[in-house]
């Protein structure tokens, strides 16, 4: 039983496959270039939203490294909430 293809549909789908290439690469291209400018403050934005987040992480770890119940009692449920809302980096981070 032979299963070749004939040349022609090798030809045909190596033309298909470059034009959707192409077509990806520009419209990456594309999309990339719209949302550049951007990147400059959605990074501002995201270090403003963590320092905001983790602030009382950082102001009591004072006291949660001195106080044994402080820090069983709250300060751990904090630090998993904090580390919860920073995204999937952060709570791999805390694993």
């Amino acid at each position: 039983m032979d299963l070749a293809l004939p040349p022609e549909i090798y030809e045909v789908a190596s033309e298909e496959i470059a034009k959707r290439i192409e077509s990806e690469v520009r419209d990456d291209h594309e999309r990339s270039t719209d949302i550049e400018f951007l990147y400059g403050p959605r990074l501002l934005c995201r270090a403003i939203r963590l320092g905001m987040n983790f602030a009382p992480v950082t102001m009591t770890c004072g006291i949660a490294s001195v106080s044994e119940s402080f820090r069983d009692k709250y300060w751990y449920e904090m630090l998993g909430s904090c580390l919860a809302k920073s995204g999937p980096a952060f709570i791999k981070w805390g694993e």
